[in-house]
């Protein structure tokens, strides 16, 4: 089976029927049928314990799938990762997926360094809005640079499965900012969002029609 639109289904899965995962082999077929999307946070310093009794959380696995990919031998281990979310997107909802980012995470690094000091840095944060994330990675890009008085940006990202909006002022720091370390600064002015509007789902809606015309 596949299961796609994994961020919808934690923005969705406590208000609509559950999902069922089912292969394709019958009659012997199995099917699953996913869990809640709960809260749970490792907890610190302690090596994570994983056992059957434990609900299948598709985002832990598709964040321990990341973790394998950006932590080998050849690259080095990362501790400090920092996500970006739609701009609609409710904080439990977010808070249930950060903590499955850290499970997943932590159970594709070293069982071993947990005890290590330099775990302490481990850490899975929001960061950023997607759009103002987008704003503040692509603006050095294209030799933006900031002004004492700003520059104003205005990003509108229509993407997959959400649609964006976020501006305000690329500027340099004040003195009291620069006192705190800050060399440049994204003053956030505001922002908005539509949760299911984007170009996945329209696809999803115009292959529905064409099929219940067809």
């Amino acid at each position: 089976s596949t299961l796609a639109k994994i961020k919808h289904w934690a923005l969705r899965e406590s208000k609509t029927a559950r999902v069922r995962l089912s292969d394709q082999q019958k009659p012997q077929g199995v099917e699953h049928e996913l869990a809640t999307l709960t809260l749970r946070n490792p907890v610190r310093g302690q090596q994570m314990s994983v056992s059957p009794q434990d609900p299948f959380d598709p985002i832990e696995l598709y964040a321990w799938f990341l973790g394998l990919n950006i932590n080998w031998r050849g690259r080095g281990v990362f501790l400090r990762y920092y996500m970006t979310f739609p701009v609609g997107y409710p904080r439990d909802v977010k808070d249930k997926i950060l903590a499955s980012f850290r499970r997943g995470l932590l159970r594709a690094l070293p069982a071993s360094l947990v005890s290590e000091p330099a775990f302490a840095q481990f850490c899975v944060e929001e960061r950023a809005s997607e759009p103002a994330a987008y704003a503040a990675a692509v603006m050095p890009r294209l030799n933006i640079t900031p002004s004492d008085d700003g520059v104003a940006y205005a990003v509108f990202d229509f993407g997959g499965g959400t649609t964006d909006f976020d501006f305000g002022y690329y500027r340099l720091a004040t003195p009291k900012e620069e006192d705190e370390g800050k060399e440049e600064v994204f003053e956030h002015f505001g922002a908005a969002g539509d949760k299911f509007l984007g170009g996945e789902n329209l696809l999803a809606n115009l292959a529905s029609l064409v099929f219940r015309h067809n």
